[in-house]
């Protein structure tokens, strides 16, 4: 998601067991009102794929309705376009099979984009539920939004946020995707070593 208001970094916080909820460990975020745009996008090893605006029920206010992104959307805007088509091209270039990694929001776990994957010769990888640092797309995601924020009237409009969003993703480099998709077998033994638990990746 990129914002209006986004920040351009992370904010990290090192704190005692206990401090969670003190007023200075904590960033405050409004979402009344808040203008912002949903994305989508598709990394392998050393190769960027499609990036797409996603297309969410919106009212006349321009706030979003429902519950964003449900199953059927995904599917429509996503596995039967820009993922299949980066997968089979892929597949052809290799001549192998590849397999898909997705996050676990709701609309990629519900049963009408199980069956598109399915209808559409995709295999997804088994994975942890909740594993960000084995996902090279989350360093990708975040180079793209520090470098969108920093182009002057970026955040003046949605349809300036959605320019800026295109020419940094055109602007990435297959060198810099390599760098964080090279790097998944320092990450495995890293998670191993800290028993599950966060790494610096």
């Amino acid at each position: 998601t990129l914002e209006l208001d986004g920040v351009t970094r992370l904010h990290r916080v090192t704190r005692k067991p206990g401090e969670e909820m003190l007023r200075e460990n904590i960033t405050p975020t409004f979402r009344s009102g808040r203008q912002s745009m949903m994305l989508w996008g598709a990394i392998s090893h050393g190769r960027k794929g499609p990036l797409i605006r996603l297309q969410l029920g919106e009212n006349h206010q321009g706030q979003r309705k429902g519950k964003g992104l449900n199953g059927s959307m995904y599917v429509d805007q996503v596995i039967n376009g820009p993922l299949r088509d980066f997968v089979h091209s892929l597949e052809a270039e290799h001549v192998a099979e590849f397999l898909v990694v997705e996050d676990g929001a709701p609309s990629h776990r519900s049963k009408v984009a199980k069956q598109a994957r399915m209808d559409a010769h995709i295999t997804p990888l088994t994975h942890p539920p909740n594993s960000p640092d084995l996902s090279p797309i989350e360093n990708t995601w975040l180079l793209l939004k520090r470098r969108v924020y920093k182009i002057p009237g970026s955040r003046s409009s949605l349809s300036a946020l959605w320019a800026a969003a295109q020419q940094v993703w055109r602007d990435i480099t297959d060198e810099e995707i390599a760098v964080f998709t090279g790097s998944m077998s320092y990450r495995v033994l890293a998670v191993k070593h800290a028993k599950g638990w966060h790494i610096d990746f």
